[in-house]
């Protein structure tokens, strides 16, 4: 008898030393760009006047695990990683976007597609974007600065309007060569799922284009 009391003693105390606790992705963030295979933006470059095709290359469901003060953390989070090709067969400056989402935070990557490699000189937001976004969100650090600019509001490109649309500014630079990796303008509309303009400029790359949503089809 003496022996089952410990026995159910110490499964009481395992059990207690080893709460898990879930923190899954905000709703609100999840709904507008957890985007299945299936989904694609197609944009006209101003600049150039090709066409870019944005699609879904997949979307990734994981979680995140870590020991909080002896409390098990799970946090939920979700990778949708975005190809780019355009209408002219340009591969150089084509690159792969990856949004991240956890808790109530998103993280955009842009990928170098010209030497096969997530450059740290292209990581776009770096940190991350609180949602809803506003123009609280700035991030530095020595070489980068990103920030939501502007909120507007009825945004309107290519005849299409959105109710809001978040300007987030991204320059990258690298004093001890005097360089600048890239000046961008990024336009996120929750309503469509991701970009509905993109200025992307990297005078390095000697990359130039200022792409304008004309279409798109969202799969969740």
């Amino acid at each position: 008898m003496k022996h089952a009391f410990v026995f159910t003693l110490l499964l009481w105390l395992t059990s207690g030393c080893s709460t898990t606790t879930t923190n899954p992705v905000n709703q609100a963030l999840k709904s507008a760009f957890d985007l299945k295979p299936g989904s694609y933006w197609i944009y006209l470059d101003s600049v150039t006047g090709r066409t870019d095709s944005f699609f879904v290359r997949y979307n990734l469901h994981s979680q995140e695990h870590y020991i909080v003060k002896h409390e098990h953390v799970d946090d939920d989070n979700i990778e949708v990683l975005l190809s780019d090709y355009n209408d002219l067969g340009i591969t150089a400056d084509t690159t792969l976007w990856m949004w991240y989402m956890v808790l109530n935070r998103l993280e955009l990557s842009q990928r170098n597609n010209a030497i096969k490699t997530w450059d740290d000189r292209y990581l776009a937001f770096k940190q991350f974007l609180s949602y809803p976004f506003g123009t609280t969100d700035t991030f530095y650090d020595v070489t980068q600065k990103s920030k939501v600019c502007r909120v507007l509001d009825n945004y309107n490109v290519n005849g299409l309007t959105f109710g809001k649309v978040y300007e987030v500014s991204c320059f990258k630079s690298d004093s001890s060569i005097n360089k600048v990796w890239m000046r961008n303008y990024y336009y996120v509309s929750p309503e469509a799922g991701g970009f509905v303009r993109l200025v992307i400029d990297q005078p390095l790359d000697s990359i130039y284009h200022v792409l304008n949503l004309v279409r798109y089809h969202l799969q969740y």
